[in-house]
C-alpha cells in the first residue's frame, strides 16, 4: 500500500493533516502570518497525538503533494518534515487536497480515517467534483474531516460544505 509503507496495521486512526500552502495564506492577519500559524497549530496538534496514531501529512495550493506518508514515527514528521514546509504563491485547490487526503486516510481497511483541513477556506480553481461530492465520498469511505480555520472571515467555499453546523473554529 502506498500510503502505510511498513504495512503497520494496529487499532489506531490514520489521521491526515492537509495543509494549505497557497499564496492566500501569507496574510499577516495571525502573527506572524496565516501559513507559519497554521503549521505550527499542526505540529502541535501532531506532537499531541499518542503513539497509536499514524499520521501523514499533505500540502496543497493549485495541486496537492504528499509530504509524508501515513507513519506512526511522529517525531520524524515534526523533526525532519513539517519544519521545513514552505509556502508557495500558488492558488488554490481545496478538492485537489481532499481528494488525495480521502484517498491516504482510507487507505487501510478497518482503521479509522480522519483528515485535518488547516486552510482559510478559500478556493479559487475550478474543480471537477464539489467539496459537497467530496465529502459524499469521505462519508462512503468512514473518513471523518475536521476543520480549522484560519483567516478569512467570509470563507466562501467551506462555511457550509466541509464544516457544517459548527461552521469555523478560528484560531485566535
Amino acid at each position: 500500500d502506498p500510503f502505510l509503507p511498513f504495512g503497520q496495521t494496529h487499532s489506531g486512526a490514520n489521521v491526515v493533516i492537509l495543509l494549505d500552502t497557497s499564496g492566500n495564506m501569507k496574510a499577516n492577519d495571525y502573527t506572524p502570518s496565516r501559513f507559519l500559524f497554521a503549521r505550527e497549530f499542526a505540529l502541535d496538534l501532531i506532537e499531541s497525538l499518542d503513539n497509536s496514531h499514524n499520521v501523514g501529512v499533505i500540502t496543497f495550493d493549485e495541486s496537492a503533494s504528499v509530504v509524508a506518508f501515513l507513519t506512526p514515527d511522529k517525531q520524524r514528521i515534526v523533526n525532519e518534515i513539517m519544519r521545513n514546509i514552505e509556502r508557495s504563491n500558488g492558488r488554490t485547490s481545496l478538492s485537489g487536497g481532499l481528494t488525495l487526503a480521502i484517498e491516504m486516510a482510507s487507505s487501510v481497511e478497518k482503521i479509522n480515517g480522519f483528515i485535518v483541513l488547516i486552510s482559510d477556506g478559500e478556493n479559487d480553481l475550478p474543480t471537477k467534483l464539489s467539496i459537497n461530492q467530496l465529502i459524499e465520498i469521505a462519508n462512503e469511505k468512514n473518513v471523518k474531516i475536521f476543520s480549522v480555520g484560519v483567516g478569512s472571515h467570509n470563507p466562501h467555499s467551506l462555511d457550509e460544505d466541509v464544516y457544517g453546523v459548527t461552521k469555523y473554529a478560528y484560531l485566535n
